[in-house]
């Protein structure tokens, strides 16, 4: 997650100790003065494991950036991820409906600028980084999957937020 100066902006590339991930989605959120909230999922099939360096590769300088990591077991080694989900909102409802399956694990990411979110139950939440003055604050959540969309759902989101979803397959 991170905030931008440059509408084209992303990351170039995430490694873990020097091998690189792969890219799923990106969902971005760009105000009239170019500024923006920029949420991103990268993985990587059979982590090693402990503890690991990662490492995120932006093209342009940001304001800010804060990255979560988490790790998954007895996870599906050959399509390890469901259709990812994905909205951006000027203000409003902190809300995304993700495609899941039943007996799926489904997690969320939300990217927003200067408020601390709290999760919605019955989602519960993993993570919630962020930079020294709040210029950006990650929020990460997990729920039960179901047949069909499941909601995961932030309290107290701020302006100009983005949010990706996912199931993970087991």
């Amino acid at each position: 997650s991170f905030r931008t100066n440059t509408q084209l902006s992303g990351v170039n590339g995430v490694t873990v100790n020097g091998t690189g991930i792969t890219f799923l989605e990106r969902a971005s959120q760009i105000s009239s003065s170019g500024n923006g909230r920029v949420t991103e999922i990268w993985y990587m099939v059979n982590p090693p494991e402990g503890q690991v360096d990662i490492i995120a590769n932006f093209p342009n300088p940001e304001k800010s950036a804060v990255i979560g990591a988490s790790s998954y077991y007895n996870v599906n080694q050959t399509d390890p991820l469901g259709t990812a989900a994905t909205t951006t909102v000027a203000s409003g409802n902190e809300s995304i409906s993700i495609p899941s399956g039943a007996n799926e694990l489904v997690f969320g990411v939300l990217t927003d600028y200067n408020n601390l979110p709290s999760i919605v139950s019955p989602a519960a939440m993993l993570y919630q980084n962020k930079t020294n003055a709040n210029w950006i604050v990650s929020t990460g959540a997990t729920t039960p999957g179901s047949n069909g969309n499941v909601n995961i759902s932030w309290d107290n989101a701020g302006s100009f937020w983005s949010a990706i979803g996912v199931f993970i397959v087991s």
